[in-house]
């Protein structure tokens, strides 16, 4: 709260990767808006979910708190249209385990003791199922074979067990090992997505498109929201679902996003604004990215233009690059 009175002196705001998505949901979501609230800065909750079945419907909930939070204060959230997210595979570790940071979890993985502790976690972890996470991304040549498979799958390909598995991986690739994983209810999704208040972000790494055209199987199995997150909410909430609006969807990618960023004349097509435009087909509009096949850009974007400059033009890069890196009230 300190520290964020500061920020709000300043006119920022805080962007809030929360104390836990799951279990504990409802409090992590009261611990943001009180920060918030006390402080006097701007709230944005990052993708907020609720992870894992048994936590299933909290949004319902957590969705009331942060609309009677703003009622008086500035606070909005953002999402992507999937029902898996992805981080680090350490993330599957008891919460007791992180603490300290990944050099502090790696020494607990060299203690025969705490190593038996934390596997047993994970074997007594009744929300995990090993056949619900994939590994998106390993650092070492001799495991990129394993991304994409399940943690189960390659389990068995280790011959060893599922927990045993992960930690073997996070240790051998010194935590640099990410993963997929399906935690999420679509109705829950659905209903994060059209409240108003939310905006839609990707919460994705920047990926170029194979630029040293290697072997596509040693690509790593990136999360689908990297190229399809933008498409997808405008394929299914807007066209097929139709749950969301046209100019609703649109604004809570552009104008809104903007607007929370403070960036001045950017979001809207407006005069004097800058030119960044995407000119789309509504009818075409599809993300064909997957979980299997993620390096796949979306069908229907016929043009993109970046500070009035033509990126796109029908269909295809023009190699102009006119962007610029944009700072907190640009």
């Amino acid at each position: 709260m300190e520290l964020n009175k500061v920020v709000a002196r300043k006119g920022g705001i805080y962007a809030t990767h929360m104390r836990d998505e799951g279990d504990a949901l409802v409090s992590a979501v009261a611990e943001a808006l009180q920060t918030a609230l006390r402080s006097g800065v701007s709230l944005q909750i990052s993708h907020h979910k609720a992870a894992r079945k048994p936590n299933w419907g909290k949004v319902a909930v957590t969705l009331r708190m942060i609309e009677d939070a703003a009622l008086q204060h500035d606070v909005t959230f953002d999402a992507y249209p999937y029902t898996a997210g992805s981080s680090f595979l350490a993330q599957l570790l008891p919460l007791w385990a992180l603490d300290g940071g990944a050099s502090a979890m790696l020494q607990r993985l060299s203690n025969p003791q705490t190593r038996q502790q934390i596997r047993q976690a994970l074997e007594s972890n009744p929300a995990l199922d090993f056949t619900a996470v994939r590994l998106a991304s390993v650092a070492s040549d001799d495991y990129k074979p394993l991304q994409g498979k399940t943690v189960a799958e390659v389990a068995e390909m280790l011959g060893l067990t599922p927990a045993e598995a992960v930690l073997h991986l996070i240790e051998h690739e010194q935590n640099a090992v990410t993963m997929v994983w399906f935690v999420m209810d679509e109705g829950d999704v659905e209903q994060v997505l059209t409240h108003p208040l939310c905006l839609v972000g990707s919460d994705a790494l920047t990926v170029p498109p194979n630029p040293l055209r290697v072997d596509p199987q040693t690509l790593p199995k990136v999360h689908p929201r990297t190229y399809g997150t933008f498409p997808c909410v405008l394929r299914w909430l807007v066209r097929e679902a139709n749950k969301l609006r046209w100019e609703d969807a649109i604004a809570k990618m552009t104008g809104k996003a903007a607007r929370k960023l403070g960036l001045k004349e950017r979001g809207l097509v407006r005069e004097g604004y800058f030119a960044d435009l995407v000119v789309f087909d509504p009818d075409r509009i599809t993300d064909r990215a997957t979980y299997d096949e993620p390096h796949q850009p979306a069908d229907g974007i016929e043009w993109v233009f970046v500070n009035g400059v033509p990126a796109i033009a029908d269909s295809k890069p023009t190699g102009n690059r006119t962007g610029r890196i944009l700072r907190f009230g640009d």
